[in-house]
């Protein structure tokens, strides 16, 4: 058993070496992801490196090509809409039941990662907040069916948090994840839908608008 665990750990940190590759540019679309460079680098054998590229090639965040290898996969504009869509109404309802049943302890968590928020230096650190309020959130739901499915979500999304950070200065990101704070600290179920629905969208027409400009930059 500790065998298999310590199996899956390495699995997790080579997944998170990979999207923290993509999310801070060193790994671009399109560009291969060597399994023995990657193994080398971190000192394990390619056995978790393999299984790391082919969860995340399930997941979609990279594609594997017959003889060739694995690659970053860059989606279409439709792929990220319906992204985000589900996004919407997962978050929507976590917020809400969040709002309805998160305890003292759980409110001072979010109060926590907010102030390291504040604090934090660097896109990975940031991103790392980011996903870490929103998974408090998810947690303050109670709902284990829920989590399950925002997880399988994560990994797509971070290939995208360099185009968010780079948007929003980290003032603002704070302030917009304080708002979602204090509609949950309400404890009013509306409120907290309402603001978790406007949080996500602005951050999808961000993605949408930014992959935008960067394809009309490309094709000049």
């Amino acid at each position: 058993m500790a065998e298999t665990s310590s199996k899956a750990t390495l699995r997790d940190e080579v997944k998170k070496r990979i999207m923290r590759g993509i999310s801070n540019g060193e790994y671009k679309f399109g560009e291969r992801i060597v399994e023995t460079k990657l193994a080398k680098e971190l000192e394990i054998s390619q056995a978790p490196v393999r299984e790391a590229i082919l969860e995340l090639s399930i997941l979609g965040v990279l594609e594997e090509r017959p003889y060739a290898g694995s690659f970053v996969r860059k989606p279409d504009e439709g792929e990220l809409d319906n992204h985000y869509k589900t996004r919407l109404a997962i978050e929507s309802f976590a917020a809400s039941e969040a709002a309805e049943n998160i305890t003292d302890e759980e409110l001072q968590n979010m109060r926590f990662i907010l102030h390291e928020m504040s604090e934090a230096e660097g896109i990975d650190a940031i991103v790392e907040l980011d996903h870490d309020f929103h998974r408090a959130i998810i947690d303050a739901a109670h709902n284990n069916i829920l989590k399950r499915i925002w997880l399988s979500l994560c990994a797509y999304e971070t290939t995208y948090q360099t185009v968010l950070t780079n948007r929003w200065t980290k003032r603002d990101l704070h302030d917009l994840h304080r708002e979602l704070y204090e509609a949950i600290a309400s404890r009013n179920p509306d409120v907290a839908s309402a603001q978790m629905y406007l949080h996500i969208y602005g951050f999808w027409t961000g993605v949408i608008d930014d992959l935008k400009k960067n394809a009309d930059k490309a094709e000049k």
